[in-house]
């Protein structure tokens, strides 16, 4: 009965490896995947806000700071990191230097620094134009690129930093008047 038993048992492998064998062909050839990420455990989790969701401006042409230069009279706009946890790991993060925004969206045509204006009405759309993304100090913030660093913390036990916001003139391009409009999305960083 034992001796049954192996014997089913050699076959059964013998079948399987035979299977196994006989799916690889010297035409096949492997590849790799590199799978990298984070993990973080959802108490740590924290989120963005702002301090207002839409802009609007009215600048006139003349008056379009040139891109990389520091802005003029910049949008303020702050962004609030809160976490869903309960024990403030989000604002341990943020006092701890570990949290950063960045900026991401479509780029622009010529430097690829600004975020592009994406104006639906091809007849009204200015060209030469950028927005132009500004860290506390009127420095510029390359979009898709530059990190901006939350470091403090409200009352309320919040992240906070803030940026402006102004239309820039692009590099090596001709302004023309028109409308502008563009998409962002502020995301965490972590560091």
């Amino acid at each position: 009965m034992k001796l049954n038993k192996i014997i089913g048992l050699m076959i059964t492998g013998l079948l399987f490896a035979g299977a196994a064998q006989a799916s690889v062909s010297s035409e096949d050839a492997p590849a790799s995947l590199f799978v990298t990420g984070k993990l973080s455990s959802v108490n740590q989790g924290c989120r963005v806000s702002l301090s207002q969701e839409s802009i609007s401006f009215t600048v006139d042409t003349s008056q379009l700071v040139s891109q990389g230069d520091n802005a003029t009279a910049p949008q303020a706009i702050s962004v609030f990191i809160n976490g869903a946890d309960k024990d403030g790991a989000c604002a341990d993060a943020v006092s701890n230097g570990h949290i950063a925004v960045k900026f991401m969206g479509q780029a622009d045509n010529a430097e690829g620094t600004t975020l592009a204006n994406q104006y639906a009405s091809s007849g009204n759309a200015a060209s030469g134009v950028g927005i132009g993304f500004f860290a506390e100090d009127d420095t510029p913030l390359a979009i898709n690129n530059d990190l901006l660093k939350v470091s403090k913390i409200t009352l309320s036990h919040l992240g906070k930093v803030s940026f402006g916001v102004q239309p820039v003139k692009l590099a090596n391009q001709n302004v023309t008047a028109g409308g502008v409009s563009g998409a962002v999305t502020v995301q965490i960083e972590r560091l």
